[in-house]
Parts: structure tokens; sequence; C-alpha cells
């Protein structure tokens, strides 16, 4: 009886080690997923073309009146809506953790939001009221999230 109630104990003891053990591994291999994530977003957001829209967007379209933008504006202020639309998609059903995004890049997704709305607007407009407000509904929701960011921190001194 002895013997047994020591080999029962020992397997218990084996099994929880072993669940422990496996849970462990659980948890470094869905945060190496999520490191890989959040670098393949920041690569996303790194592209040669993306940079490009998100800098036209801010240097030169953010001075120009919406109104008088050229096809080729908009299409570049569409880019930069559609890549930060895509971020916030993968922000909010948490494939990728939202602090370093908002964090570097919110300053960007603020004013990129401010100067691409007049266009978003105008987009959903021309669209059928089911498919309006779904429109870039992630970049709004994006921008959002980085207002409330900004909103609570306080400034350095």
């Amino acid at each position: 009886m002895d013997l047994a109630l020591i080999v029962s104990i020992s397997a218990l003891i084996a099994a929880m080690m072993s669940a422990l053990y496996a849970r462990k591994q659980v948890l470094v291999a869905q945060s190496a997923s999520r490191a890989q994530s959040l670098l393949s977003v920041l690569d996303y957001l790194q592209r040669a073309d993306i940079r490009d829209s998100r800098r036209e967007v801010l240097t030169v379209l953010a001075d120009i009146p919406v109104s008088t933008w050229t096809d080729e504006q908009r299409a570049t202020a569409s880019n930069a809506s559609a890549s930060y639309d895509l971020v916030g998609t993968l922000l909010r059903s948490s494939v990728v953790d939202r602090a370093p995004i908002i964090e570097n890049y919110g300053a960007s997704i603020l004013r990129c939001h401010e100067v691409c709305t007049p266009m978003i607007n105008e987009f959903r407009n021309n669209m059928g009221k089911p498919f309006a407000r779904r429109y870039w509904k992630d970049f709004d929701w994006l921008a959002d999230e980085a207002r409330r960011e900004f909103e609570n921190k306080r400034p350095l001194l």
C-alpha cells in the first residue's frame, strides 16, 4: 500500500511538473509570436512607400485644402490612411501590442488622421450607408487610442 501511494504521488508530481513546463513553453511561444508580429508591423510602417506617403501627408498635404488635392495626392493620402487603418485593425484585434506603436507613431497617427479626415469623409459620403462608417474605421479607432494616450501622459519637465 505504501509503495502504491509513493508511486501515485510521484506520478502526480511528474505530471504537474510536465504541465508547468508545457505552460511555460506555450507562454514563450506566445511571446515570440507577439514579438514577431510587432516586428512585422514595424517593418510594414517603415516601407519606403508608406513612409513617403506619411511624409507627404505631413509636410505637403497638411498645408493644402483637400478640395485642391490632385488624384495623385489623394492616392498618397489614401495610402497613408490605409496603412494606419491596417495597423489599427491589428492592434484592435490584439494581434500586436498597441503600446510600442502608439508611443512611437502616435503623433504621426494623430496628424495624418487630422489631415486625411476631410478626404475620408468625402469617400464615406459617396458610399452607401452600411459601408460608410466601416471605411477606414480602424484608422479612426487608432487615432482615438493615440489621442487618449497623449491626453493621459504628463509632459516631461
